[in-house]
């Protein structure tokens, strides 16, 4: 489960392919995500159904044995899974992802052990914190390239239509419903000024407004944090997938952060549930 976009990740095995899906736990709509050749006969594996075979910081799934499905880029790794503590390892039966100890452990029959299964913890970098190699196998192409590019430039154009859209309907919102100022917030027309640890910071860019509009919403009713998409949905502007999101989100909070020169806003992990991630705003530092 993907908490973060609230999908549940699915794998159908076929004969020499495996093909994933998404469902939405908001509107309960499958979403057929690729299908991918493998050189493993799905046919003869062992069949386990796994809950928790997801990481939730990488994206990536456990499928079986080397292979893994990397959500963020849609897309199969196999691993060289063959070295270091897999030595003694024949086959990977199943594999969950410890959420608190941040590592994949595994079901692994051993050489010579008959069906005697022993459990192992592993990690996908080598002990010295280098990645381990992998090749990255492309989902197969249903669609003809006319059709591709022709797709493309409709998501391109589509993109381009909401954005300006959602840039006029922030325009007028500000224009008919003004929000009041705060003392170390100033929404002034064109422009945010932020008091900062005795400073004055000018913001002037379209996002910038959006981004210190929301946060002078949140800290009138007390609140010092909110989950990610809420904040995306919140202030940036439509994108067409989660990197995207994630990118964008990324830079503008950066920027923020720079400008500001001191940490006001930061991604942290909740106490409750370390799979769960949630901004967090230190409004103390623009008090001061």
């Amino acid at each position: 489960f993907d908490s973060e976009r609230e999908v549940m990740l699915f794998v159908q095995y076929q004969e020499q392919e495996v093909v994933t899906y998404e469902l939405s736990t908001i509107d309960w709509k499958w979403t057929k995500l690729g299908v991918f050749e493998v050189s493993f006969d799905v046919f003869h594996l062992d069949r386990f159904s796994g809950i928790n075979r997801f990481d939730p910081v990488t994206g990536l799934m456990h499928i079986y044995w080397e292979y893994f499905y990397d959500s963020q880029t849609n897309t199969v790794r196999k691993y060289e899974l063959r070295e270091g503590e897999f030595t003694t390892v024949d086959n990977l039966k199943q594999v969950a992802y410890d959420s608190v100890e941040n590592r994949w452990v595994g079901l692994a029959d051993l050489k010579g052990e008959g069906t005697l299964l022993s459990l192992l913890p592993f990690s996908l970098d080598l002990p010295d914190g280098t990645p381990r190699n992998y090749t990255v196998i492309e989902p197969k192409t249903e669609r003809s390239p006319t059709n591709t590019y022709v797709f493309v430039l409709f998501l391109v154009v589509s993109g381009f239509v909401l954005v300006v859209l959602w840039g006029v309907q922030r325009l007028r919102k500000r224009r008919e419903f003004p929000v009041p100022s705060t003392g170390f917030i100033e929404l002034q027309t064109g422009q945010v000024v932020v008091h900062c640890q005795g400073r004055r910071v000018v913001f002037s860019e379209e996002l910038d407004y959006s981004f210190w509009e929301y946060v002078h919403e949140l800290s009138a009713q007390g609140i010092q944090s909110c989950d990610l998409k809420e904040f995306d949905q919140q202030v940036l502007p439509t994108l067409s997938n989660e990197s995207q999101y994630s990118t964008s989100r990324k830079k503008l909070l950066d920027h923020i952060n720079a400008k500001l020169k001191v940490e006001f806003v930061q991604v942290r992990r909740s106490e409750l549930d370390r799979r769960y991630r949630k901004i967090v705003f230190d409004h103390a530092l623009i008090r001061s």
